[in-house]
């Protein structure tokens, strides 16, 4: 429980990354760099099924 299993440091607009099998929960924290203030819109999370084998 509570264990960080990694962190993902991204500036891309978009970016891809794997949610292990075995977990059943996650984080995200939005980090100002050192800015003023950060103006944020919206966020997704989205399945990619472009890199899964279907059988």
């Amino acid at each position: 429980y509570d264990e960080k299993v990694s962190q993902l440091i991204k500036k891309d607009l978009t970016f891809t990354f794997t949610y292990p099998e075995e977990a059943y929960n996650y984080s995200i924290q939005l980090l100002s760099a050192g800015l003023k203030s950060v103006d944020f819109h919206s966020f997704s999370i989205e399945e990619d099924y472009t890199e899964q084998n279907v059988e």
